[in-house]
This record gives structure tokens, sequence and C-alpha cells, in this order.
């Protein structure tokens, strides 16, 4: 669910993208929010140690839909994983 976030005013919705739906094993960025394409994104760990950094999407509208994209032959991993908006 989406919470409204006072510091940014505006819904924030944070996700991970975990492979195969195990939370020990999740792309993230290398700092905690990280906006789409800002920061660097991490594969997951071969010890499978997970992490404690989320993505972060910010809205200002409640239950906007945004459709995340995970690209593994992107050269600039800031664009691992993205994310837009749905019309």
């Amino acid at each position: 669910d989406k919470v409204w976030n006072k510091q940014v005013n505006a819904y924030e919705q944070r996700f991970q993208v975990a492979v195969k739906e195990d939370p020990r094993f999740v792309f993230s960025p290398e700092f905690p929010f990280g906006l789409s394409g800002e920061a660097i994104v991490f594969r997951p760990s071969a010890n499978g140690a997970g992490s404690v950094h989320y993505f972060s999407v910010l809205s200002r509208t409640p239950r906007r839909t945004f459709q995340v994209t995970l690209d593994l032959n992107v050269e600039d991993r800031r664009n691992t994983v993205t994310w837009a908006y749905v019309p």
C-alpha cells in the first residue's frame, strides 16, 4: 500500500525486486529510497543477505498504477530497475 509521506508531500510506495519472490535475493538501490534511474542497482548477493534499501515511487495521486521493468542487459546500472506510471 502507498502511504502519505509528509517529508516529500506525496504518496510513496517502496519496493524491491525479488528473485523468485525470495526476500533474501533482491535487486536494490545503492542508497535508501532510490528513485527510477537515480541510484546504481545492486544485484542479489550470492550469500542471500538481502538488503535494507528499497526503491521509492512517489505520486500525489493515491492508488496510481506503475509498471516496474527489470533489464539485465543495460550498460548503466542505474537503469537495471526502472518504473513508469501506467496511463
